[in-house]
């Protein structure tokens, strides 16, 4: 009983013992009171303890104390410091409560006091299992790497039944491996804190546990292999395809090649395989090439190498084009052609008649030669060939006809005389010429031919034909070349005759003759 005192309207009084809610039987244990907000007191000593005796408090009467009360100052902020008790727990095994009074006297009405009550059972303790030496292998830990957890396990009072590890919610069996010692051995698949907990549990039952985390981190580079070129060495023109394995345990960001100091991205096209199939290089000789992957934790890896471009390709001949096939004997022909390589064109030429001539370039892959003129009628056979800079040939063969379809050509007809005096011969005489040249040159006077004779040169000529009466004659000059083409040219001749009669050879029958007598006269005119 408190008597004439008035209970704080504020403070209480907290408990704690050092060995918790559950104590042994006859336990001598720590007991911890502390005051709050005790303001009737502030700043004055007060009086703390557990009231004893008999009947005593509640179920002080049943414990021991080395002091059942002691003074203390009550701060402005009416708390207190903390007062440690010594108390001997009962052999009797039950729940108790103990009561603990904090007293302010000042007299009359103006003592207050607080209070505040802990409950104790008194029971025999089964000790849980107890963790110790705690290992971690490594901590951070490479992500692919394995953890090997150990810790020792003990009782005091009985053996370890079993001992647990819990990771990622899943509880694990670890291994006794000798003594007190426990193990388990662990690879995670992903990166981060991981927390585990051990738990162990003794042959009475009793369960302990006890927790820890490691940080699994990536600082691995990506590994690349099984790098697959579509060609090496590769054909200038054609597409290159690079393929490559990426693989990181922590995955793959991107992958990229990088070709003449720009970087492209590979795709990925299954698994851990990227490519990279759009490389067409323009130019040959050795390409060097750059493979770089970054994983999801920023961790680069590259891998160089090369891929050798080759021109073996022979040059492309298109495109054909002869200014006339058949072509007139005596004109020029003209052979245009296309040639193209991707390495490029060295030179163009074109084989005639066992002679090799150079094909003028004229566009961009145009070349020509037009300078040529056959010398004589048939068949004629050419081939063009073209030389690429890295020295790969090729050629085409083909041929024109050269024909001789042109008349033969005349000039300067000339009549020795016209007119022409009856009785007289004359000298018709012409120029006749062709390129396959004259086989021979006919005139023609009244229906019958008459050869004409060369007399040298051009110069084609008769002198056998002596008309026979006075008249125009209209004639006809043929003229056949080698190849059977035929000309022909008119003309005419006028014969006169101004010459008069002879008279010769007079015959008289009768001279003198007779009156009365016939008489014959005779003379030859020519």
């Amino acid at each position: 009983c408190h008597g004439n005192i008035t209970e704080s309207a504020s403070g209480y009084i907290t408990l704690s013992s050092s060995s918790g809610s559950s104590v042994n039987p006859s336990e001598t244990f720590i007991i911890t009171i502390q005051i709050f907000s005790f303001s009737e007191a502030q700043g004055n000593n007060i009086e703390v303890g557990f009231p004893s005796g008999s009947p005593g408090r509640f179920d002080n009467k049943d414990f021991s104390f080395d002091s059942t009360q002691e003074s203390i100052s009550i701060a402005g902020s009416g708390n207190s410091a903390t007062l440690d008790f010594q108390v001997t727990a009962p052999s009797t095994e039950q729940t108790f409560t103990l009561h603990s009074d904090a007293i302010y006297r000042a007299g009359g009405s103006s003592s207050y006091f607080a209070h505040g009550d802990f409950i104790v059972t008194v029971e025999l303790q089964n000790n849980p299992p107890q963790f110790s030496n705690i290992v971690e292998s490594s901590d951070p830990l490479e992500l692919g790497q394995q953890e090997t957890f150990q810790v020792d396990v003990s009782d005091s009072e009985t053996s370890i039944s079993k001992v647990f590890i819990e990771l990622e919610g899943i509880n694990y069996t670890m291994t006794n491996t000798f003594g007190d010692t426990f193990e388990y051995d662990w690879i995670p698949n992903t990166l981060g804190i991981k927390n585990y907990i051990f738990y162990a549990n003794d042959t009475n039952g009793s369960w302990n546990s006890t927790n820890g985390s490691i940080d699994v981190i990536d600082t691995t580079n990506p590994t690349l292999t099984n790098l697959v070129e579509s060609a090496d060495p590769l054909e200038l023109g054609q597409t290159e395809s690079i393929q490559i394995n990426a693989t990181d345990l922590s995955g793959i960001s991107q992958v990229l090649i990088e070709i003449d100091g720009t970087n492209y991205t590979m795709a990925n096209i299954g698994g851990t395989i990227w490519e990279y199939n759009s490389w067409t290089p323009i130019t040959t000789g050795l390409k060097l090439y750059t493979i770089l992957t970054n994983d999801t934790e920023g961790n680069w890896n590259a891998l160089d190498d090369s891929i050798t471009v080759q021109d073996t390709v022979h040059p492309s001949l298109t495109s054909l084009v002869e200014s006339a096939d058949p072509l007139e004997f005596g004109q020029t022909e003209t052979i245009q052609i296309d040639a193209t390589d991707l390495s490029g064109i060295s030179e163009v030429l074109i084989e005639i008649g066992s002679t090799n001539y150079s094909m003028n370039q004229i566009d961009t892959n145009t070349y020509q030669h037009n300078t040529w003129i056959p010398s004589s009628v048939g068949v004629k056979s050419y081939t063009i060939y073209a030389n690429d800079t890295k020295g790969n040939w090729n050629f085409l063969s083909n041929s024109i006809t050269v024909q001789d379809t042109t008349p033969p050509n005349f000039a300067n007809l000339i009549e020795n005389s016209d007119p022409l005096e009856l009785g007289s011969g004359v000298t018709i005489s012409i120029d006749a010429t062709d390129l396959s040249g004259i086989n021979q040159v006919i005139i023609e006077f009244n229906g019958l031919n008459y050869s004409m004779s060369n007399i040298g040169g051009n110069t084609w000529s008769n002198d056998t034909w002596i008309p026979e009466t006075a008249e125009i004659f209209p004639y006809t000059i043929f003229i056949r070349d080698n190849l059977n083409n035929w000309n022909s040219t008119n003309g005419s001749l006028e014969v006169i005759d101004t010459i008069s009669p002879e008279l010769s050879n007079l015959y008289e029958e009768y001279d003198p003759i007779e009156l009365g007598q016939s008489q014959t006269i005779q003379v030859n005119i020519s």
